[in-house]
């Protein structure tokens, strides 16, 4: 999501999209000041859920269970799948993936480079943190668990195959301890105590997110046009009216809606040439939410205020 055109002087202001990491060439078209964070994965749980979504089956022919005993570690890649996707896409090139003493190096460059490391399985937790390192309330860091591999989809492994393949991916179980370890010394630092009541205000702000959204779970199949996953193994959420459905949006489509307000907003400057005095933000032609809030028995809250702002249309549509 950069906010930049060849075409115009507009700057970039966030750099969040898939990407293998090069801080070197990142800082060139970022800000001086700007900061940096990245999430991390139970290894296993990574590979088995990227095996069902990049389609390996039908691209390798193989089941999982085959992959992990007849392909090599060290089989050169030939698309989005393969082992050590952690290592891959930390910047490590591909020669060096297998050498843990390489591995090392990047990951104590990593953790100069990132102020701070989410987990998946603390997924609350990094929440917590991700708001508290970049400024934000809690009511900005609410999400849906777009892209849930369905149930159907998952198979335990055997604890062979895991044992197999716990060896396989050392590098990005270096990679996974370190800053889950650093995760905890961070947690530790923001203070348990306090963790534990930010964890609790989330979880109740994103209840009475679900509430007023009436999100509804779906399979991908269920879903139609923008708001479809790329995969039918996965799942999304459906909304009654619009007020909610950025929430819902899958990556390529709000990516996509993201584009196109940056386009009005480089046609906008291009055409706007003449000063102009500041004025109050935009407000929005929706009614407020005040009253749906109280009705429902939720108060004036500092909460209830943020979530109120929170539904307005952020990017304009």
């Amino acid at each position: 999501m950069v906010l930049s055109s060849t075409l115009n002087k507009l700057q970039p202001n966030i750099f969040a999209i898939h990407t293998k990491w090069n801080h070197t060439e990142v800082k060139k078209v970022m800000p001086a000041n700007t900061v940096f964070f990245t999430i991390v994965r139970e290894p296993i749980a990574l590979f088995e859920a990227f095996f069902a979504f990049s389609r390996a089956k039908k691209r390798t022919g193989l089941t999982l269970e085959q992959y992990i005993r007849e392909v090599p570690v060290d089989e050169k890649r030939t698309g989005l799948f393969h082992y050590n996707t952690m290592a891959w896409d930390f910047g490590m090139p591909e020669e060096k993936l297998n050498n843990l003493t390489d591995i090392w190096d990047m990951v104590m460059q990593a953790d100069e480079q990132f102020g701070l490391v989410m987990v998946v399985e603390r997924m609350e937790e990094s929440l917590v943190l991700m708001a508290d390192y970049l400024c934000w309330e809690l009511s900005d860091v609410l999400v849906l668990d777009l892209n849930s591999l369905r149930s159907k989809f998952k198979k335990p492994l055997q604890q062979e195959l895991k044992n197999i393949l716990q060896k396989k991916l050392a590098p990005d179980y270096l990679i996974y301890r370190h800053f889950l370890k650093k995760f905890d010394q961070q947690v530790e630092a923001y203070g348990r105590g306090r963790m534990a009541a930010a964890v609790s205000r989330l979880r109740e702000m994103m209840a009475l997110l679900m509430d007023l959204c009436s999100f509804v779970r779906k399979n991908a199949s269920q879903l139609a046009g923008k708001y479809r996953p790329t995969s039918n193994k996965v799942e999304g959420f459906k909304t009654k009216g619009d007020m909610c459905s950025l929430y819902t949006l899958p990556e390529l489509s709000f990516l996509s809606l993201l584009r196109q307000k940056q386009r009005k907003d480089i046609i906008i400057g291009k055409t706007n040439t003449k000063p102009t005095s500041k004025v109050p933000p935009k407000t929005t032609a929706w009614p407020s939410k005040s009253s749906e809030l109280t009705s429902r028995g939720y108060n004036n809250s500092p909460e209830s205020n943020q979530l109120t702002h929170l539904l307005s249309p952020s990017l304009g549509y």
